[in-house]
């Protein structure tokens, strides 16, 4: 029996863990990646690491350059919308050492 809940419960989360992750069936990509660099952005303002959200919100500010909120907090944190994107993309791409989930 608790092998079967304990089945039963994993590929729930299973399920759930795509649903969230995922695109959406009628979800464009764009809508799709702003969905996702949102959630890194909630990670990263939780963490209060400054340097991969200032990296996030750079990658946002392209996919939404009119978001006047998002272009003042990446502002407010050094960063500068597009422009880094352009001069130097290798940067906002660059691998950063990955870290442990709490």
């Amino acid at each position: 029996m608790a092998s079967s809940l304990a089945d039963a419960v994993e590929i729930e989360l299973v399920r759930l863990g795509r649903l969230l992750t995922e695109p959406g069936q009628r979800e464009c990509l764009r809508c799709y990646l702003i969905r996702m660099l949102n959630d890194l952005r909630s990670i990263y303002t939780q963490r209060g690491d400054q340097d991969r959200l200032r990296r996030t919100l750079e990658q946002l500010s392209v996919l939404a350059p009119l978001d006047q909120a998002l272009r003042n907090e990446l502002h407010s944190l050094g960063g500068n919308p597009q422009i880094n994107m352009i001069l130097n993309p290798t940067a906002t791409f660059q691998v950063l050492k990955p870290t442990v989930l709490e």
